[in-house]
């Protein structure tokens, strides 16, 4: 593809001695550049593309600049120029396609993958993009071959744009795609307009990146001016600052979609009848836990609009039995007289939300919870974590997860310093251990949660990425028991 046509693509001023170059590739990243492509110099957080341009030059690319080069590309804004130009040289086919975007602190995933239900019940194709990998009709798409189950909620532009045109090529109609503070922030999404946006909720997250909750609240925001139509939860308080102009779905209040005659049936998931002006339907969910009731609701509510039937619908909802990582039970064998669920929670309020659900089903008996926060993110949230746990657990085992560069003993002193030490605690920093703990601890009809990894099988030091499998521990701590 000719560099001018790329430029025009993402309004940038070609000069006359570029104007007729034949283009192989876009990247920000000085290791994937080769001749003839475009490398984009953005400012992260640890460097500045700019430190590398020369570098590039060397390697036969050409420089799209933040800073003027006077002959040379050059943008103000080199992170939205990055998503144009992907989308331009690697994104053959996105138009075809009916894009639906769903941003929040908490519930991203599983709206993502009820959408995803209801759709493909309706018989359409789809893909889908986020936390749990990139999916186009049923086929997983690894565009890092060297640790394909670590990624990122939104892949960067360059990896984004060419599975959606992937998507597009394998016929899919409909792509499902989680949409991140820091993929709104950094302007990955910048080269698409959404066929719907799906705002779940908003609670601390992510200040390691934003800085402030203001901030944060601020790159939410930023998806509704790329969609058409846009659904909120209207029982969250900052919902009117996301989008003024939406369709609501409430619990609480009177809103477009309604949750009425809400049953809860502890770790068996919910049941209520869905009512809006279109009419009313009853609506079963096998998942586990209260959110399951909105999460539900805005996945129905995105499917009405977009015109997907009533039965489709709730045969869609009805087939999805678990949410990877979710409030996930781990199948313990024959003899195992308490359970067991893995859920992401990484923020206060997910893990008050799991611990809540918990209590509700517990039936009287306790709840075990093993936790710990990850390393190299918001230290804020690690004292309120630690309140929250022993606020509303039986028994809290704090340890690791996921401690990156840190010490995780640097980061367990930091929970320490919200816990109510007149509750049940200890701390194992290991965490196959503190699983193997939790496991012989268990009687009968207790309740472990395993919090902070969920679907994710592996753990990040220092060291690097190692595997480690929850449900495998779990299984093997039994046995032994």
């Amino acid at each position: 593809m000719q560099l001018s046509e790329l430029c025009r693509a993402a309004a940038i001023y070609c000069p006359e001695p570029f104007r007729n170059k034949d283009i192989c590739g876009v990247t920000c990243n000085l290791e994937r550049v080769k001749k003839d492509t475009i490398f984009v110099c953005v400012k992260g957080e640890r460097a500045d593309g700019e430190s590398f341009a020369k570098e590039a030059v060397k390697k036969g690319a050409v420089v799209l600049h933040r800073i003027p080069v006077e002959g040379e590309l050059y943008s103000d804004d080199t992170r939205m120029a990055l998503a144009r130009l992907c989308r331009a040289f690697y994104g053959e086919g996105i138009d075809r396609l009916r894009l639906i975007a769903v941003t929040g602190t908490n519930g991203k995933t599983t709206v993502t993958e009820l959408l995803h239900s209801i759709f493909t019940r309706a018989g359409h194709k789809c893909g889908k993009i986020g936390t749990l990998g990139i999916y186009s009709d049923g086929k997983r798409l690894n565009f890092d071959p060297s640790f394909p189950e670590a990624h990122m909620t939104t892949p960067d532009p360059e990896e984004l744009y060419p599975a959606l045109a992937e998507m597009s090529k394998d016929g899919c109609e409909y792509v499902f795609m989680e949409v991140s503070s820091h993929a709104l922030a950094l302007k990955k999404i910048d080269a698409l307009m959404f066929e719907l946006g799906i705002f779940t909720n908003l609670t601390r997250d992510h200040l390691d990146f934003h800085y402030t909750f203001e901030n944060y609240l601020k790159a939410k925001a930023r998806l509704s001016g790329f969609c058409k139509k846009f659904i909120v939860n209207a029982d969250d308080p900052f919902w009117g600052e996301i989008s003024a102009k939406a369709i609501s779905c409430s619990e609480k209040t009177f809103a477009d979609f309604m949750a009425n005659s809400v049953m809860l049936y502890g770790g068996d998931g919910c049941e209520y009848v869905l009512s809006s002006n279109r009419g009313s339907f009853s609506v079963r969910s096998h998942i586990a836990g209260r959110f399951t009731v909105m999460n539900t609701m805005q996945a129905a509510a995105c499917a009405l609009t977009l015109g997907i039937s009533d039965e489709h619908i709730s045969d869609g909802i009805a087939d999805l039995m678990a949410v990877p990582g979710r409030m996930e039970r781990i199948i313990l064998p024959d003899g195992a007289d308490f359970s067991v669920f893995v859920d992401y929670a990484h923020t206060p309020d997910a893990l008050e939300n799991i611990l809540k659900s918990a209590r509700r089903f517990s039936k009287g008996s306790k709840v075990l919870l093993v936790f710990g926060c990850g390393g190299d993110r918001d230290r804020g949230k690690r004292k309120l974590m630690g309140a929250v746990a022993t606020k509303y657990a039986d028994l809290t085992i704090i340890t690791s997860d996921n401690p990156r560069t840190e010490d995780p003993s640097d980061i367990i002193n930091d929970i320490l310093k919200g816990i109510d030490k007149e509750k049940r605690y200890t701390v194992i920093e290991n965490r196959a251990d503190a699983i193997r703990y939790a496991v012989n601890e268990a009687r009968s009809g207790d309740i472990i949660l395993l919090a902070g990894k969920g679907h994710e099988k592996y753990e990040i030091d220092k060291e690097g990425t190692h595997p480690f499998d929850e449900s495998f521990i779990v299984r093997k701590a039994w046995k032994e028991k």
